[in-house]
């Protein structure tokens, strides 16, 4: 059932939230890093940073390039360097909790996710929300639990993943017809998301409501045919229902896009089984 969620990142490029006077070179900066031009942004602002090398803001703006560049280990040192001359700058907090999230560095990400909400508790939900994540990859699931309920309450566009999110902690504590409800108010904000469906339709198949189980996953595969998973987790739900052929089509279908896992292996052979 293990799925990623998506971290969120604060990219502050309009200024809004610049401690120090922005220069033509750092507006000229600003505008290659929106046009995606990394590299050249990148230079501008270390150009900025010769010459304001106290700008936490410019610093921070570098870690961001980082963390698009994949890189989160300079990242981390990035954001660090950018706390240490801003202590009191929560987005620069979460930007350094989201590289740690990403080198699976979960406790010291929660630290530094704790620390944004702490400077800033109520504009921006992307903390409470990495934070849940950060926690149920620690299988720490009644606290993810909260901090998604926390994020849902500033009632920001991440709604839908921490919906989403806190569905899945509810499902590893075996609270499925609760999973069952918020992946529907996840469904219902964003309903061409695959993995909601898919991730619904195992909740169903764990209660052992087969028909709801096939009806998440056939929308799964229609908002994505090639979804490997929710072919796999059909494939396991037919083979509940004793309809071996469609079974062994899903497992042969998901194996065929590339899914190595054992449960499709076990199970297609299982059904093999069946059909001899």
């Amino acid at each position: 059932m293990a799925a990623e969620r998506p971290i969120t990142v604060f990219v502050d490029l309009a200024g809004e939230h610049m401690g120090q006077q922005t220069t033509d070179e750092f507006q000229r900066a600003m505008a290659l890093h929106q046009q995606g031009r990394l590299a050249e942004a990148r230079a501008a602002y270390e150009q900025v940073l010769r010459q304001q090398p106290q700008n936490a803001d410019v610093v921070n703006l570098l870690g961001i390039i980082a963390l698009q560049e994949n890189d989160p280990s300079v990242a981390v040192e990035r954001f660090g360097r950018a706390v240490a001359l801003n202590p009191v700058n929560a987005v620069a907090h979460l930007n350094r909790g989201t590289a740690y999230s990403m080198l699976s560095q979960h406790e010291s990400a929660i630290e530094c996710y704790e620390r944004a909400i702490e400077l800033d508790p109520e504009s921006n939900a992307s903390p409470y929300y990495n934070r849940g994540n950060s926690l149920q990859q620690l299988k720490r699931y009644e606290a993810a639990i909260v901090s998604y309920d926390q994020a849902i309450e500033l009632e920001s566009d991440l709604d839908a993943d921490a919906y989403l999110g806190r569905g899945m902690a509810l499902q590893q504590l075996g609270r499925h017809d609760e999973a069952i409800a918020s992946y529907a108010e996840a469904i219902a904000l964003e309903p061409g998301k695959a993995i909601t469906h898919n991730l619904q339709g195992t909740a169903f198949h764990e209660l052992e409501r087969c028909g709801s189980s096939l009806d998440c996953y056939d929308r799964a595969l229609a908002i994505n045919p090639d979804y490997a998973e929710a072919h796999n987790n059909r494939g396991l739900t037919l083979a509940r229902l004793q309809q071996y052929d469609a079974s062994l089509a899903s497992f042969q279908r998901a194996l065929d896009l590339g899914l190595r896992n054992a449960a499709a292996y076990k199970g297609r052979g299982f059904v093999l089984s069946a059909l001899e």
